[in-house]
């Protein structure tokens, strides 16, 4: 199993993904990693060591290709304005706005960060 990031150069690890970079937005990276750190925190709680090594490895290899990550102010003025933008004044409305948010921060935020946030607001 690898995973095979091509930019003229090839870095490989052991999971199953392949992402040509010229049409790479960061968000495959953000998942595979995603991935990798709860597995991380698996196998510490379980006592594997070697199998948690191993993913650290990965992941260590993965954040070379993930997009810098913004800020949690500067996601919450991006949220501020999806919930001004959509009128949302509830939680019933929060798809709207993270539909909205999500299709503005597309790779460079945290998608639980920004769940919380507009769940935050929106209550």
């Amino acid at each position: 199993m690898a995973i095979v990031f091509r930019n003229g150069q090839n870095a490989t690890a052991s999971t199953t993904t392949s992402v040509t970079l010229s049409n790479y937005d960061g968000t495959q990276a953000i998942r595979v990693g995603s991935v990798l750190v709860v597995s991380v925190q698996l196998y510490e709680q379980g006592g594997n060591k070697t199998a948690s090594d191993k993913e650290k490895a990965e992941l260590y290899i993965i954040e070379k290709y993930l997009p810098d990550m913004m800020s949690e102010q500067d996601v919450l003025e991006v949220v501020e304005s999806a919930i001004k933008e959509t009128d949302a004044n509830s939680m019933q409305e929060m798809g709207k706005v993270m539909g909205l948010v999500n299709k503005q921060l597309a790779g460079q935020a945290d998608g639980s960060m920004v769940a919380k946030i507009v769940k935050d607001k929106l209550q």
